[in-house]
Parts: structure tokens; sequence; C-alpha cells
């Protein structure tokens, strides 16, 4: 069976260093974005194990 983890990140919309530092963060080890919302400023990311 194939199970999902999630994780949500905060960030600052205006700010693109943080956009990439999140990005480059999250993008090993199997993440990968599953979400965005820019009213709220959060993102998704999901993986499975």
């Amino acid at each position: 069976m194939i199970r999902w983890e999630y994780v949500v990140e905060g960030f600052n919309r205006w700010d693109a260093r943080q956009l990439h530092e999140i990005l480059n963060d999250r993008g090993g080890d199997g993440w990968e974005l599953a979400a965005i919302d820019w009213d709220t400023r959060v993102m998704i990311f999901k993986r499975w194990f």
C-alpha cells in the first residue's frame, strides 16, 4: 500500500529568494509540489513511502 506524507510550508509571495530556497530544500528525497495557494501563502508538498 502506498502512503502519502504531506508538509505545509508558509512563504512570503514577494520574496523570490525564499520561494527558491523552499523549493530547493523540498526538491530532494522524493518530495513534489502538490499544491500552492497564493492567497494563504502556503505550499503543500507530498511524497510517498
